[in-house]
């Protein structure tokens, strides 16, 4: 009934401010008051209504990244800075990711997304949330995504997405996902070929602890060069622990294909 309560209370401010016109600053302003009052139910550990603020803040932003064009190239500076939220954005300023913290997870931590591109002459906002089931992960839950890179072919430009899980103190994943945007809608491509199959994704699990001392926040692991069209991955121990080795995966005109193994002495 709660739910309920928001989603009709949400609806009547969204056709309000249809009725004039809101500034960046002031969106920005909005949502940075809404997120404040999910962490301060988080840290009241009150379930009911983070459940609720969270519908507040994902329904404010759906509204103004599919309303509101200009959202699409700005920077949102004090609303990332302010509260930790991740905001990606493709090198062509043509898509990006949003990505938040719900607190609903203690040290699972369970994020969510909003997917914002530009499709022909309109700007689209999608909201998914992605099943990325496995050993560490049983239940359908967002990602942060810290980086979006591209790759430029002569008709097409594709979308690599860096992404991150943590599913507890220790157990974290990282990888890469391949898109594009064509009539208007946002396509997994599948482009990476491995011993597997041609994949449209490529992580992996890894222990926290073995890069904690890296100070960048998310720890960024995954790395692509644009020059050389090179996506470079971790080399990995079945203990989880990161080693100074990399796999290099490189485009070849059709796919990124493997080029060499380094592997831990």
């Amino acid at each position: 009934m709660k739910r309920l309560v928001v989603y009709i209370f949400i609806f009547f401010i969204a056709r309000a401010s249809s009725a004039q016109t809101l500034s960046c600053e002031e969106m920005e302003d909005l949502l940075i008051k809404s997120y404040s009052k999910i962490l301060y139910h988080s840290d009241k550990n009150e379930q009911d209504s983070l459940l609720i603020q969270n519908d507040e803040f994902l329904e404010s932003l759906k509204f103004y990244t599919k309303y509101f064009p200009e959202t699409l190239t700005y920077p949102f500076r004090k609303l990332k800075d302010s509260t930790g939220i991740s905001i990606a954005s493709s090198p062509d300023s043509l898509y990006r990711i949003y990505s938040w913290d719900t607190w609903r997870g203690g040290t699972w931590h369970m994020f969510e997304n909003i997917y914002q591109y530009k499709g022909k002459d309109k700007i689209h906002s999608l909201y998914m949330i992605l099943d990325l089931a496995d050993s560490l992960n049983k239940y359908p839950q967002g990602s942060l995504y810290s980086d979006i890179f591209s790759l430029n072919t002569h008709d097409t430009t594709y979308y690599l997405a860096i992404s991150h899980n943590t599913y507890s103190n220790k157990d974290c994943k990282q990888r890469i996902e391949i898109s594009y945007i064509e009539n208007g809608s946002l396509i997994d491509v599948k482009l990476i070929k491995t011993k597997t199959g041609i994949r449209n994704s490529l992580g992996f699990n890894y222990d926290f602890f073995s890069v904690v001392d890296r100070p960048e926040r998310p720890v960024k692991l995954i790395t692509y060069n644009s020059t050389t069209q090179t996506i470079n991955i971790p080399v990995v121990l079945v203990d989880g622990k990161i080693t100074d080795k990399f796999i290099h995966y490189k485009f070849t005109g059709e796919y990124f294909e493997k080029v060499n193994v380094q592997k831990p002495k």
